[in-house]
């Protein structure tokens, strides 16, 4: 049996065959790479940056990335930083985080960094209904942090109604897909109308434990090779519409979500 840092560390080449197709992984796979219980940030950005163009990084609005990891992450080698942030609509509300001192500071931050790509990804919670004003509010603030690119990501289904849709689609707004179970009723889908990039994020497809509280429980699962090729096909077709796909192993453990990336960039090669 492969160790996980077999199964990270490949050649370039692999995973980066293609500059359409980006493959990369979340940060709370970077806690798979570490040896002996010791953890060099620095040399594991190194090393990640080895295999991948990309990468996502979790955050929320209220616990923004340490200033000192913002500049590791950012001097890497990576060349494209997804920072994702789960909130509600308290990040819009009068003394929301976007109107702090640490959100200008943050944003500041990102935006003198021209080496690499920052993208925002806002993602609304389970819990956090659809607005017009919520989402005229994100809008708004796409413009505000220009040269930062943000996406939109939502989880509950009244965000797919008409109003929405439409503001969407006036708006191009970069919407995440997500690759998730096949649950009646609650596998919704808004499609991203933007036609230069597309981000997807593989979310496992735990059907028994997916409206668990828990992430750890809730993303548990390592995909098939016949469900990696149903993403491939999926990717394929992706690529008929869009300049720039990325694709986010999202699932947990950390072992799985490295070894699925993996197989999908040799599936991606083969194809």
């Amino acid at each position: 049996m492969q160790s996980n840092n077999q199964l990270f560390y490949t050649p370039k080449a692999t995973f980066l065959t293609d500059k359409s197709i980006l493959f990369g992984l979340t940060n709370y796979s970077l806690s798979a790479l570490s040896s002996n219980g010791e953890f060099n940030f620095e040399k594991i950005l190194d090393s990640y940056s080895q295999s991948f163009s990309t990468m996502e990084w979790n955050t929320d609005p209220q616990h923004l990335i340490e200033e000192s990891v913002l500049h590791h992450l950012l001097n890497s080698d990576i060349t494209s930083i997804f920072i994702r942030m789960e909130c509600n609509a308290n990040i819009f509300r009068e003394n929301g985080v976007i109107f702090s001192d640490h959100w200008t500071q943050f944003i500041t931050s990102l935006s003198e960094y021209s080496s690499v790509k920052k993208n925002m990804i806002l993602s609304f919670d389970r819990n956090t209904h659809y607005s017009k004003e919520l989402l005229e509010s994100f809008l708004t603030l796409r413009e505000e942090i220009i040269p930062i690119e943000l996406f939109f990501e939502c989880d509950h289904h009244s965000w797919k109604n008409p109003s929405a849709l439409k503001i969407i689609r006036g708006g191009k707004i970069k919407v995440v897909q997500r690759d998730i179970p096949d649950l009646a009723g609650f596998n919704f889908h808004i499609a991203n109308p933007d036609k230069k990039e597309c981000y997807l994020r593989l979310l496992g497809r735990n059907k028994v434990n997916w409206f668990s509280t828990e992430k750890k429980i809730r993303y548990q699962y390592d995909y098939t090779k016949a469900e990696l090729e149903q993403i491939i096909s999926k990717i394929n077709s992706l690529r008929m519409s869009y300049e720039k796909i990325y694709v986010i192993g999202c699932n947990s453990p950390s072992h799985s979500a490295i070894s699925n990336v993996r197989q999908l960039s040799k599936l991606y090669q083969l194809d």
